[in-house]
């Protein structure tokens, strides 16, 4: 299972050890309202902000709060099979001999929901993102 990178420097919130408190109720709030079916839901404290990872139907997630409980971002981690059929047409029509090894939906405020899609075949491995339609190559990295 993919799992989200965390620094090292953050602080584990959770009942009991003091921390939850400085979790803005406004983040919290909208958390709740946006992903009211998340389970497994952890809280991490940043200098500038908040990080929270769930999962929503075996799909791993993190959110990232401003200290004023602003939401940033949320990112969605799963495999080839609960990719939309439509992003999955556009990557697999230009890279049909790549395996696609983790898709991450990146949703962001006012824009549309974009996917890093990290793909690989015997020679190189590639990211691309599927905006709207459209497909950019963002890396392409050949193996050793």
């Amino acid at each position: 299972n993919p799992r989200p990178i965390v620094p090292d420097n953050v602080k584990i919130l959770q009942p009991g050890n003091g921390f939850l408190n400085s979790v803005s109720t406004r983040a919290i709030r909208d958390f709740v309202c946006k992903y009211e079916k998340a389970t497994d839901v952890v809280w991490y404290g940043l200098k500038d902000g908040f990080i929270v990872r769930f999962a929503i139907d075996s799909v791993q997630a993190r959110a990232a709060y401003k200290p004023n409980g602003l939401w940033v971002y949320t990112i969605r981690q799963y495999m080839e099979e609960k990719m939309p059929r439509s992003v999955r047409h556009v990557v697999k029509s230009r890279y049909y001999d790549y395996s696609i090894t983790l898709v991450e939906e990146i949703e962001l405020p006012n824009e549309s929901v974009k996917y890093l899609v990290h793909l690989q075949d015997d020679v190189s491995w590639k990211n691309v993102l599927v905006s709207e339609g459209q497909l950019e190559l963002i890396e392409d990295r050949k193996k050793l």
